[in-house]
């Protein structure tokens, strides 16, 4: 691999994914980096203050090892979960491919100046969530510039491990789908599948997590993290490489061999394990690029010809399925977005699934107590996971891109192709809605107050629907290059979504106000509370309906027809 090329692809692509948008209406763009900043304030304060109660008690109990690899843990899977879209948009379909082909370059130099791109990215992710961890170890607990040499090291390899699995697993992964006709459906797919089970299996990994201490033993908040901590055992092997790294910062003298009575020789061979590790793993990625990268990306450009039939028993479609189907599509053929509009369907389920066996939903069938709280607790995940996380609504204009003006042309009602989008979304949530509330439903054995969630959710799901296509409609982003500008650096995402969280927070809030005056001693019937609650939010979900569904009525028109293409 040649250096100076890569350092000259490395910052046009740096410079190209970090300019700034001089366009104007930058406004909310700058209040919404303020409100996430702010966010970012509180939570990086919380960190700091749970992570100077905790590791002196860990450290009490020589469990400092384990926390710290817990907290790695986690914060690989984030790395992971917002890095799985990014690798494979940016890296397999993005719209320079065909430029970089015809360059007298190597093209593992391309793939590994990308795949930094995005390791930059996912590296302030996880400088969030560990800095604060490791400067507040490092301080409570005395610790020298060795710890903190040693812990950057951590996070700096942080990233690169879940990047080079995905890469290792996509190269052959896109490399067979190339030879593909619907090599974008089935790209989509894999994606999806990918992600499911991933997410599935840290689940139930974080599920099994803390039951292999001695419950008996707990007896205050103290007692239960030691528990939680000295059940975590199997991380360490999992993540053997940088927990070797984390040894050395704490001075142990354990290794992958068991306890050495060397310090010097555990260092040794602590640092030799994590440099030859991911000097492998790199070696490894590096050459599996240089043979499948540029082929599985550049067939990614190629059209399959073929000859299309004509069956003389299909129907004629109206114009508005044949929109509907075509939007359809349109999402699928194109795997970031596909992934974005489609994740619902897993996600919901998978998280539902966990919370209502952790917190034993099938034991608890009263409002009137503090129970009742813990039985809405899955039912606000559905309403923010399944019925008002939808991407795809939230850019259906955006995605158009420099193909916006085929709306402006086609001889159909702006609002029928408006219409006809939505109802592609519509769908994909009462999907995720659906899959959720019937494992909700399996898991505590509230089959009717599951279908009593099931009507609220579905008129909310269409109100937010139409409110974040109206959001979209009114300022699409139809200028960009790769997708994941449209899904991760759209103000139309964002904001939506911010929203969508602090709604469901309030809603809930007011839900679960009843089982707090429950709690507190007023003594309701079970059975009036919840008519009550239904009521409310049913109230609620109904009036945003109506309302967004009448605005979007009147403004759509409007709106299209002051885009400018």
């Amino acid at each position: 691999m040649n250096m100076t090329n890569f350092w000259t692809i490395f910052k046009l692509l740096f410079s190209n994914a970090f300019k700034w948008n001089k366009s104007k209406g930058n406004g909310l763009r700058i209040a919404l980096i303020t409100v996430i900043a702010v966010l970012s304030c509180l939570m990086i304060v919380g960190f700091t203050a749970l992570t100077a109660k905790l590791m002196p008690l860990m450290e009490k109990h020589n469990l400092l090892t384990h926390a710290l690899t817990y907290a790695v843990f986690v914060t690989m899977f984030l790395v992971f979960l917002f890095g799985i879209v990014p690798t494979i948009s940016y890296i397999f379909l993005s719209k320079d491919t065909e430029f970089f082909a015809y360059m007298p370059i190597g093209q593992n130099t391309v793939f590994l100046a990308k795949l930094a791109i995005i390791y930059l990215l996912q590296l302030y992710l996880a400088a969030v969530f560990m800095l604060p961890i490791i400067i507040t170890t490092g301080v409570v607990l005395h610790f020298g510039i060795i710890f903190y040499l040693c812990m950057t090291l951590v996070l700096l390899a942080l990233p690169a491990l879940p990047l080079l699995f995905l890469s290792i697993l996509a190269l052959p992964i896109m490399s067979v789908i190339a030879f593909l006709k619907r090599r974008g459906t089935f790209t989509s797919i894999a994606l999806v599948l990918v992600f499911g089970i991933v997410y599935a299996l840290y689940f139930l990994l974080m599920n099994n997590l803390g039951k292999g201490g001695n419950a008996d033993q707990i007896t205050d908040i103290d007692s239960l993290f030691v528990n939680f901590f000295s059940s975590v055992e199997g991380l360490l092997t999992l993540l053997g490489p940088l927990v070797s790294m984390i040894r050395v910062a704490l001075g142990v003298q354990q290794t992958i061999f068991g306890q050495m009575q060397s310090f010097w020789a555990s260092t040794v061979l602590n640092l030799g394990f994590f440099v030859i590790f991911f000097f492998v793993a790199f070696f490894v990625v590096l050459k599996l690029s240089g043979m499948i990268y540029y082929k599985g990306a550049l067939a990614q450009l190629e059209s399959i010809k073929g000859k299309s039939k004509l069956n003389q028993k299909d129907e004629i479609k109206t114009v508005f399925w044949t929109l509907v189907g075509k939007e359809f599509k349109e999402m699928i053929r194109t795997p970031a977005f596909a992934f974005s509009c489609l994740v619902s369907t897993v996600m919901a389920p998978i998280v539902t699934a966990m919370l209502s066996v952790n917190l034993k939903l099938d034991k608890l069938n009263s409002l009137t107590d503090l129970g009742g709280l813990m039985i809405l607790i899955p039912l606000s995940v559905v309403t923010m996971l399944g019925a008002g996380f939808n991407v795809g609504a939230c850019t259906a204009i955006s995605r158009e891109g420099d193909k916006f003006y085929h709306m402006k042309i086609i001889p159909v009602d702006y609002r029928l192709q408006v219409k006809a989008k939505l109802y592609v979304y519509k769908i994909i949530s009462l999907i995720s809605i659906v899959l959720s509330l019937t494992v909700y439903a399996a898991f505590s054995n509230a089959v009717t107050f599951a279908l009593l969630a099931f009507i609220f959710m579905c008129m909310y799901s269409f109100a937010f629907t139409n409110f974040v296509a109206l959001f979209d409609l009114s300022k699409p982003k139809l200028k960009w290059t790769t997708p994941n500008e449209v899904i991760k650096r759209n103000l139309n995402v964002q904001l939506p979504s911010f929203i969508n969280i602090l709604v469901t927070v309030v809603i809930f809030g007011l839900a679960s106000s009843w089982v707090l005056l429950g709690a507190l001693g007023l003594k309701l019937h079970n059975t009036v509370i919840e008519v009550v609650m239904w009521a409310i939010l049913y109230l609620i979900s109904a009036t945003l309906w109506i309302i967004f569904s009448y605005i979007l009525k009147i403004k759509t028109d409007k709106f299209i027809n002051r885009i400018e293409v």
